[in-house]
């Protein structure tokens, strides 16, 4: 007999790893249909007008701090991995000193547009925090 974790194609809980009860959320909203419902409302809470906010130019992205990340606490503002279960890999750290996994903040920071202009980073944080 299978296991139940490989009946429903997922992996047990690493030691210390705590469930991502937001994926979850997002997963029962999206495969349980009612993404539709709410989508017109979640637009216009985080619609940003008919222009979204242009991408970071390639200069700004190169100048961002790096770090490898080492035990500390807190975790990434995108994916919410705490830094502790994420040791070794390599993260970005924004001038408003947020940092995030670079997998995770560097295809948001580089959504091509048309036209690539120079990004104001403070536009970016607000963007991300407001």
């Amino acid at each position: 007999m299978a296991s139940y974790f490989d009946e429903h194609n997922c992996e047990e809980l690493r030691e210390g790893q705590t469930p991502d009860h937001f994926l979850q959320f997002s997963r029962f909203l999206l495969h349980g249909g009612y993404w539709e419902v709410i989508e017109e409302e979640f637009a216009q809470l985080f619609n940003h007008g008919d222009k979204p906010p242009p991408p970071a130019s390639k200069k700004v992205v190169e100048e961002l701090d790096k770090f490898s990340v080492k035990e500390k606490d807190g975790q990434c503002y995108i994916c919410l991995k705490e830094w502790k279960l994420s040791i070794g890999e390599e993260g970005v750290s924004l001038p408003c000193s947020h940092n995030f996994h670079r997998s995770c903040i560097l295809p948001w920071l580089n959504r091509k547009r048309k036209k690539e202009r120079e990004e104001d980073l403070e536009n970016l944080h607000n963007s991300m925090f407001s």
